[in-house]
């Protein structure tokens, strides 16, 4: 899978762009306030409908203008001509288009441009609080399976209906709230043990990358701290990685949990245990590393969870992601820039790397494709040849 074509017209300080990117690397390179960044940006919204920097979706319009338009064309394994989508944002919506025709379920738009960013602000997968850490996995588990975010969906409207009836107790909400519950828990269950089967395949592939890259440092590893009272290690062993097993391990605690916490929940009007509020930590042995760890640690570690999340993907659906890195280079130092540049060069896949600072990448930069961004526009510093348009996945 790779971009051929990107289409912009009045996103962010893009007027209007046309732009064919190399089939393999590509670097963005300009000063500050360019529009490298909006750039990437865009390639991230056809494959998420989200922004990695705003939550506004007004941010994405070009000041001025009443719309933003996005159009990719990819060439795709599955697809026998281009794959071709389109994004209408606009302030009180979004329109989309896969191959001239509107997607009549979400699930049928998301998954179709598979991206894996690595920018900045990613330390918040360690910094921030728990919610960053769901949608984050979440978000590879949508890449996986798109059907996800529809048991995502449906979770969070049995959730919301289970808390009206929870602030408003009544003889009369006494039977709906059964009901509400009862597919809480089901569809709660089914969350969790998604999750679960994620992260333990994940963590094989963070094993391997790391013991690839960084075979020096202290065992990282992921844990699961379910607010059910239960705590998952990765990876699971193989008495606990027997799946019925687990599942029914879950469906038993969200029941018992459920009773024990009943008065409190009708006294705080609200549900206290599921999904919605579990976590995932980040273990360097036995420390977490959101406490313990230092900023390079810390950097480090969601660079491999990143890498290992692209490894997970390509293994499971034998397609290639697109692959974002966003003025990141410039904050590691030269022994571990060298290896996101070896790892990048090894990839095979289509890679949109920004730097404001050619010196920093040395030769690394030879024989890649490089644009200079200058107020919303690309010129060819050089190009590579086009060559594995047919070959790339």
């Amino acid at each position: 899978m790779f971009l051929k074509e990107i289409c912009l017209r009045h996103f962010r300080n893009y007027a209007e762009l046309v732009w064919s990117p190399s089939p393999t690397i590509n670097i963005l390179w300009g000063d500050n306030g360019q529009g490298k960044t909006n750039l990437l940006e865009a390639i991230y919204v056809l494959g998420n409908l989200r922004s990695f920097r705003t939550g506004r979706r007004e941010d994405l319009i070009r000041w001025g203008t009443s719309r933003a338009y996005i159009k990719g064309i990819l060439q795709h394994p599955l697809y026998t001509r281009d794959l071709v989508v389109e994004v209408i944002l606009e302030g009180k919506g979004r329109r989309l288009q896969v191959n001239g025709k509107e997607p009549t379920r979400l699930g049928e738009f998301l998954g179709l441009v598979s991206t894996f960013l690595f920018f900045p602000d990613s330390l918040l997968l360690i910094k921030g609080g728990p919610q960053e850490r769901r949608r984050f996995f979440d978000r590879g588990i949508y890449n996986l399976h798109p059907w996800y975010l529809e048991l995502v969906q449906r979770y969070n409207h049995a959730l919301r209906q289970r808390n009206t009836l929870l602030k408003s107790p009544s003889s009369r909400n006494a039977s709906l709230l059964d009901v509400w519950t009862s597919q809480y828990v089901e569809l709660g269950t089914a969350i969790i043990g998604e999750r679960i089967r994620y992260l333990h395949h994940l963590s094989k592939d963070l094993e391997e990358v790391k013991g690839e890259f960084f075979p020096e440092q202290h065992s990282l590893s992921l844990c699961y701290h379910s607010s059910l009272g239960c705590v998952f290690r990765f990876p699971l062993s193989r008495e606990e990685g027997n799946k019925e097993q687990w599942q029914h391990r879950i469906r038993t605690r969200f029941v018992q949990q459920l009773k024990r916490r009943e008065q409190e929940e009708q006294r705080q009007g609200q549900s206290l245990i599921g999904p919605h509020r579990d976590d995932v930590q980040f273990l360097w042995g036995q420390h977490n590393l959101r406490f313990y760890g230092s900023q390079g640690e810390q950097r480090l570690t969601v660079f491999l969870v990143t890498l290992a999340m692209v490894r997970n993907f390509t293994r499971h659906t034998e397609l290639s992601p697109i692959i974002l890195f966003d003025d990141v280079i410039s904050e590691l130092d030269s022994r571990r820039r060298q290896i996101i540049f070896d790892f990048l060069t090894q990839t095979g896949q289509q890679v949109f790397l920004t730097t404001a600072e050619l010196a920093g990448l040395g030769r690394f930069v030879e024989g890649k494709a490089l644009y200079r961004v200058t107020g919303g526009s690309l010129s060819y510093e050089s190009k590579m040849e086009r060559r594995g348009y047919e070959s790339n996945r």
